[in-house]
């Protein structure tokens, strides 16, 4: 009967792996292993849901990397089927695997360019912000961009790996800076103080609130 059971999970399993959502779950997983933990040593940190108030409304941003090349920004696209698009257009098309019909989706670029906009506007510490689209689902990507990558979670840090160094390249105190204001965000946020939001007091409101 044990021997049945197990049997009986594995493929539950595999049937859960299988699925749209299984598959979006798992390229989820595999897209945190790859982003990996804060490295203080390598001045790189790692944030996930960044949640964050502008001013008018209350954002969140799934995951950022804060490196010496500056921010990361990282828009994950769960979906499945064949996506096709341009950098400009308002929406993109879906088709799915085993469906002739064809379905519209919106943008992510156009939503990770207003939350790019959002954070800079309210962060005290200025850098580079590049960002990406990664695609954690099933998904076959034929969509041309040119500004703003849409990718795969394997091919995410060969990517910000070949970002050329600047002129505007972080000290290691700087990088420590932009990450602690954006830690300072996403607490201010969730204590409510959203009306501090833009004012000059971050460091005050975290270290009286800091867990």
């Amino acid at each position: 009967m044990e021997y049945v059971y197990g049997i009986a999970l594995m493929l539950l399993i595999v049937i859960i792996i299988k699925s749209p959502i299984g598959k979006g779950m798992f390229g989820e997983f595999v897209l945190r292993t790859i982003m990996g933990k804060n490295k203080p040593k390598k001045d790189t940190f790692v944030i996930h849901n960044l949640t964050f108030y502008d001013g008018t409304k209350s954002l969140e941003i799934p995951h950022l990397i804060v490196n010496s090349y500056g921010v990361h920004i990282i828009e994950t696209l769960e979906d499945n089927g064949v996506i096709t698009g341009r950098e400009t257009d308002k929406t993109w098309s879906k088709k799915l695997w085993l469906d002739q019909n064809t379905y519209s989706i919106p943008n992510p670029i156009k939503s990770i360019a207003s939350k790019t906009l959002s954070l800079k506007s309210v962060m005290l510490k200025k850098a580079p912000i590049y960002t990406y689209i990664v695609c954690t689902g099933r998904v076959k990507i034929k969509v041309e961009t040119h500004d703003v990558p849409v990718l795969y979670p394997r091919s995410l840090m060969h990517k910000m790996r070949h970002i050329k160094k600047t002129e505007q390249s972080l000290k290691p105190m700087d990088v420590r800076k932009v990450y602690e204001g954006l830690k300072n965000l996403k607490l201010m946020n969730r204590i409510g103080h959203k009306e501090d939001i833009n004012l000059n007091n971050h460091n005050k409101i975290y270290q009286k609130h800091r867990p």
